[in-house]
């Protein structure tokens, strides 16, 4: 998989500014232990025919639970279907 760093489009940055309010640790320890920050905010938008994923802070990794990462792929499957629908 190859990432890319590309530039914040600016129709996101409103909602950035939203996540980051909230994004961050919740103040009880993460599920793997010191290293885990705990709660995360995730936007999934779109910008230019693509799917956004857009994290209110830098992250390194993210871990899900198995109903969490269903949620996570429901939303990113259904902004995808509603980018080829031309919504």
């Amino acid at each position: 998989m190859t990432v890319k760093k590309v530039p914040i489009p600016e129709q996101l940055q409103d909602v950035i500014n939203q996540l980051n309010k909230r994004a961050g640790p919740t103040g009880k320890p993460g599920e793997l232990g010191e290293m885990d920050q705990g709660e995360l905010a995730v936007a999934v938008g779109q910008e230019n025919g693509q799917v956004v994923i857009t994290f209110g802070k830098p992250v390194a990794w993210v871990s899900l639970r198995p109903d969490q990462a269903d949620i996570f792929c429901a939303t990113v499957q259904a902004m995808a279907a509603r980018i080829r629908r031309g919504e």
